[in-house]
């Protein structure tokens, strides 16, 4: 088994919910930390996802970052090989999503 602490997705939201993380098969993976910085000169709401888009699945719910700034969420999520992290930003391409943690395979 081998255990591999990383960054495990970098990515610009898009503004229509996509997969940003995918755990590989035959891994699982425990999410640490995810920060969003808004890189643009307004406020951006966005919002998370585990396992699909629907309201059920939803992590962070419309959550308004103001221009220029960031936040952290420091949940831990424990992921199965094939599960996903999806986002949405009512913006597309101007905020950063870092998801860091670990991949056990």
């Amino acid at each position: 088994m081998t255990d591999t602490y990383k960054v495990l997705s970098q990515t610009q939201l898009p503004n229509a919910a996509a997969a940003q993380y995918t755990v590989p098969g035959a891994t699982s993976a425990i999410v640490r930390s995810i920060i969003l910085v808004n890189t643009s000169g307004s406020p951006v709401t966005v919002s998370l996802f585990v396992n699909g888009s629907a309201a059920s699945n939803k992590i962070l719910d419309t959550y308004s970052i103001p221009a220029n700034n960031r936040i952290e969420l420091n949940a831990v999520l424990t992921l199965a090989a094939t599960n996903t992290i999806q986002g949405v930003a009512s913006t597309a391409a101007v905020v950063t999503m870092t998801v860091s943690g670990l991949e056990i395979s």
